[in-house]
């Protein structure tokens, strides 16, 4: 199992190479995220769950890669936070709207997908603050337990990945 995750890891990283530099970092964090689940260095997701988080998070990265290809990264095209929570503010309302005109969920999630991507980007140029608190997930474990992605795995993810 450890060898054919070690091939695909290597296959991922190269695929992550060609990416653009800004998309690199999330695209690396998704590939950290997955294998970590895999090694079991994560809780497992709830009998309910099946996978959903991860699911959303690639949606947020494609988005982000998206983003990236038409607006240019946030190294070549920054903005300040109050910029970002505007642009957030306009795409929140857009999801507003479709939600109230329409009888499913469809416009309203893809629009939700560009505001949490949008968020993701501001994060990306100016940082977020770690949570701090303590609390139980629902699995039971504490929130904050499950060691970061820098304490879980070496920053050169990639590196070692190629042997």
């Amino acid at each position: 199992m450890i060898e054919s995750m070690l091939t695909e890891a290597q296959e991922l990283c190269r695929a992550i190479e060609q990416l653009p530099a800004s998309a690199q970092q999330t695209a690396a964090l998704l590939l950290a995220f997955g294998l970590a689940q895999r090694l079991s260095l994560l809780p497992p997701e709830d009998s309910e769950g099946h996978g959903r988080r991860a699911s959303a998070f690639e949606a947020i990265a494609g988005e982000r890669v998206y983003q990236d290809a038409k607006h240019g990264t946030v190294v070549a095209n920054p903005h300040e936070v109050g910029t970002w929570l505007m642009l957030i503010s306009v795409h929140l309302r857009r999801a507003q709207d479709a939600l109230a005109s329409a009888d499913h969920p469809g416009g309203a999630l893809d629009a939700l997908r560009k505001v949490l991507a949008i968020g993701t980007a501001c994060g990306e140029q100016h940082g977020l603050p770690a949570r701090r608190a303590q609390v139980s997930s629902p699995l039971g474990h504490p929130a904050n337990s499950v060691p970061s992605v820098s304490q879980r795995l070496n920053p050169t993810l990639c590196d070692a990945a190629k042997g």
